[in-house]
């Protein structure tokens, strides 16, 4: 039974990303023809409700199991592969195998709510006022259609109560930025990275969710985020490593520094430290 064993396959669902702190249900289907004892490891960066690296599940002839992990770090982690240790069926011989499976779980970087009117800090009303957008819904302006880059929330449904079922109005503010002008960079140094993905995710959430959209540049890429797209930005910097863009003193409207564990943000010249405009006590625990 040992020497030709049918192929033993696991397979586990890939988890939906999340932020430090919270937790994901793992489930692990086992297809065995004989009896085994699976050890599911677990990569850095997560951990099983107990603390361990690994999860171990004894398993009849295949069936499934679940475990928690907790999300503690930033990144891209790994869960398995699991090694299988089979038994014949009288439990005299045993052998172990290797599946060569694997899952990564996404953990975006951890991010604070900012203070009211954050950005308007910088340089007295900032440049962000006088380019003619800003982190703040100041008073209502006017109505006009609404467009793939608008949010739900911006529908004024009364008066598009009086328009054919498929046209809808959107409200705009005279706070609202102006649609992909503004640009976020972030820098780091190695022991800057993490500090910098959070602020630079603290910010981004906080402008998306004042109906801005927003071009993200990272040592590891560059997105073009709208309003309803603040995953795209999140993962992102849950991979991003450090480094600096060379074009980012040129295309940088915001721009955010990350060294020896701290973040610094420069608007138009003025510079704080990001723990300044932060809530420090008011983390976000989901997206928007």
């Amino acid at each position: 039974q040992l020497a030709r064993p049918e192929p033993r396959t696991l397979a586990r669902p890939t988890p939906e990303p999340g932020f430090p702190g919270e937790q994901r249900a793992i489930a692990v289907t086992v297809d065995s023809t004989l009896p085994c004892s699976v050890v599911e490891s677990v990569g850095d960066g997560v951990a099983t409700l107990d603390g361990d690296k690994a999860v171990t599940e004894v398993i009849g002839h295949g069936g499934e199991f679940e475990y928690t992990v907790n999300l503690d770090r930033r990144g891209r982690h790994q869960l398995g592969p699991a090694r299988c240790r089979v038994t014949d069926s009288l439990g005299l011989f045993r052998a172990a195998v290797v599946t060569d499976d694997a899952t990564t779980v996404l953990v975006y970087p951890r991010v604070h709510e900012l203070k009211p009117g954050a950005l308007s800090q910088f340089g007295g009303n900032g440049r962000g006022r006088a380019q003619g957008w800003s982190d703040e819904r100041a008073a209502f302006d006017r109505l006009r259609q609404f467009t793939p880059d608008d949010t739900m929330r911006d529908i004024h449904w009364r008066a598009s109560a009086k328009r054919p079922a498929d046209e809808f109005l959107v409200s705009e503010y005279t706070g609202q930025g102006a649609r992909g002008a503004i640009t976020v960079v972030g820098e780091a140094a190695t022991d800057g990275v993490d500090a910098m993905a959070s602020a630079v995710g603290s910010i981004v959430l906080h402008l998306l969710e004042a109906g801005v959209t927003l071009t993200v540049v990272v040592p590891s890429g560059k997105r073009l985020v709208r309003p309803s797209e603040a995953a795209e930005a999140l993962r992102l910097l849950a991979i991003t490593e450090s480094g600096t863009r060379s074009e980012a003193d040129q295309v940088a409207d915001i721009h955010v520094r990350g060294d020896e564990g701290a973040a610094t943000v420069r608007v138009a010249g003025s510079e704080l430290e990001f723990d300044a405009i932060a809530d420090g006590s008011r983390e976000r625990a989901v997206i928007g």
